[in-house]
């Protein structure tokens, strides 16, 4: 990879490695949307992407946060406004900024002065040409008035989201169209046709086939436990290819071992590619033993130099690999299996004996969204949950926590997120779900229709998404069948982009298994037309435990 960086990309990576504290904030000027692969800084701390609004909340930072801004120079006043509202709130918090071209002299006085900046980075035609993954092609805002509930949702969020929207395109190039579905994303569409006939935009260029607008905000449940699928994390973050010399394979077991474990987990595939790494390190020993015995033929000495080179490039190449894969344990891992270990034990076995483990959370003072989400696992395992224990659990829970719990936990009950019916169907939906990256039998799964835990509801965003760029196969189902399905579309010009691209606005959150699903169709799309893509700018980066915590606020 390194080769790919040019000297900028080479001081940016240094100056994060050695300066960014574990809490870290990347705020971006919407022109840098296509020159910065923000996925590649995750490998070395923990992150979040947003773009630079003025509207920016200090609620949506750590008391310690660092924050760095990634901008041009028209975007310092709004960048100085940021950091004084966040600095109010937060007085710990430590910013950089990284600008180009370079700052002038009146911005850096005024920056330095008011001690508001700790280092400056500054450079000139930046390029940052790194390795791609669907990642790099997701964008996080921030806005203060979005709300994941319906009933408390501000209009004033559409506005702020057509407003960025309009930005965005000034800045990158205009649309042909806009396409909108859900009652919301329709508002956010109609408002960015508005700022574009109310300013008489005309696009020196048009850089978009369409931009989308998806509403989560009326499909909300449809992620509720979420996890990457095992294929595009090996394909999109490890990016392990065939390494050729003379056209031959440098190591040839290395590809059967990745085939192999496409879907095994990812320890797993660290303790395979070890074993990988000690044979060729062997080979390395066996062919300079050879090298060194001088009374073996001169062919056999020549065939064990081409090997030996051949071995030491496999080692190198395997190296390389392991040290990825150490690093995506302990971002991943860490944060993925620790909840899911548990989980799997109780579909593992199918619920029974697992209803002491609610009596004892419940009893050990666990918060009560835990309890359900564990409630929830059981009760839909086959012969998981009886009446007696739920009306038992019931009792307990409104000592615990009050009438609140109780009114909660009726609302799961209507939502059919805690029952005690046997349901067969769902228990093996989640059964697929959580063994996904186990099992070697999967490769013919559609990753679109897996179906989530809970309510067995396929990623219906991702699917939208694909109906609005590729059209509906099904006449039938052509709007799909979702609350908000009306649907909304605008021409704004008959010219054509250069290459077929599609910006898309989640409205709401969206999770790392829909950023799998989409990577899905524009892998698809790709193998037609290489220069088919995808943008996407979400609201919000969800984890199943992020929207579970969600329901139980909102209910």
């Amino acid at each position: 990879m390194d080769q790919l960086f040019t000297h900028s990309t080479q001081i940016l990576t240094q100056l994060l490695v050695n300066c960014i504290s574990d809490a870290l904030y990347i705020l971006i000027d919407p022109d840098q949307l296509e020159q910065v692969n923000y996925h590649y800084l995750s490998l070395f701390k923990p992150y979040q992407i947003m773009l630079i609004s003025p509207t920016i909340s200090p609620q949506k930072f750590k008391t310690n946060a660092t924050i760095i801004f990634i901008s041009k120079n028209h975007l310092i006043p709004v960048i100085t406004s940021i950091i004084s509202t966040i600095s109010a709130k937060l007085p710990s918090a430590q910013f950089h900024l990284f600008s180009t071209p370079k700052l002038s002299l009146t911005s850096d006085a005024f920056l330095r002065q008011h001690h508001v900046i700790d280092k400056i980075l500054t450079f000139e035609n930046v390029n940052f040409d790194i390795s791609q993954s669907y990642d790099s092609n997701c964008f996080i805002l921030s806005a203060r008035n979005i709300e994941y509930d319906m009933s408390r949702f501000s209009i004033n969020c559409v506005q702020e989201i057509a407003e960025i929207a309009f930005q965005t395109l000034k800045v990158l190039g205009g649309a042909k169209c806009i396409q909108a579905r859900g009652k919301i994303a329709i508002q956010a569409g109609k408002s960015l046709e508005r700022l574009v006939l109310e300013e008489n935009l005309t696009f020196n260029k048009i850089k978009f086939e369409q931009v989308i607008f998806v509403d989560r905000l009326t499909d909300m449940l449809s992620v509720m436990v979420t996890g990457q699928s095992y294929m595009e994390q090996l394909d999109s973050h490890l990016k392990i290819q065939q390494n050729k010399v003379d056209n031959q394979p440098i190591y040839d077991c290395f590809d059967i071992v990745v085939q192999d474990c496409k879907y095994t987990h990812i320890n797993n595939l660290g303790d395979k590619i070890s074993i990988l790494a000690k044979n060729a390190q062997a080979k390395v020993k066996e062919c300079k033993e050879i090298q060194g015995d001088k009374s073996r033929p001169i062919s056999e000495i020549s065939q064990a130099f081409e090997g030996y080179k051949k071995a030491e490039a496999a080692a190198v190449f395997i190296n390389e690999h392991t040290q990825r894969i150490l690093k995506i344990q302990q971002s991943r891992n860490a944060v993925y299996c620790e909840e899911i270990l548990l989980k799997k034990e109780i579909l593992d076995s199918r619920g029974r004996g697992k209803t002491d483990l609610v009596f004892k959370q419940i009893n050990s003072g666990k918060d009560l969204q835990t309890v359900l989400e564990y409630l929830s696992i059981i009760s839909m395992s086959v012969g998981g949950l009886k009446a007696k224990d739920l009306f038992t659990i019931k009792k307990l829970i409104t000592l615990t926590y009050g009438l609140q719990g109780l009114a909660l936990l009726n609302q799961f009950q209507k939502l059919g997120l805690v029952t005690n019916t046997d349901q067969e169907q769902i228990y093996q939906d989640i059964f697929k779900e959580y063994h996904i990256v186990e099992q070697k039998d999967n490769e013919k799964i559609d990753y679109q229709q897996i179906s989530y835990p809970f309510t067995g509801i396929t990623p219906i965003n991702v699917r939208n998404i694909q109906e609005m760029i590729f059209g509906s196969k099904d006449k039938k189902k052509q709007i799909g069948q979702w609350q908000g399905n009306v649907t909304y579309k605008k021409q704004l010009t008959t010219e054509s982009p250069e290459k077929p691209k599609f910006l898309v606005f989640y409205i709401g959150p969206i999770t790392h298994s829909e950023l799998a699903s989409i990577d899905v169709i524009r892998r698809q799309a790709q193998k037609t037309d290489p220069n088919f893509e995808i943008q996407i700018i979400a609201s919000d980066l969800k984890t199943g435990k992020d929207i579970m915590k969600t329901i139980c606020q909102v209910m």
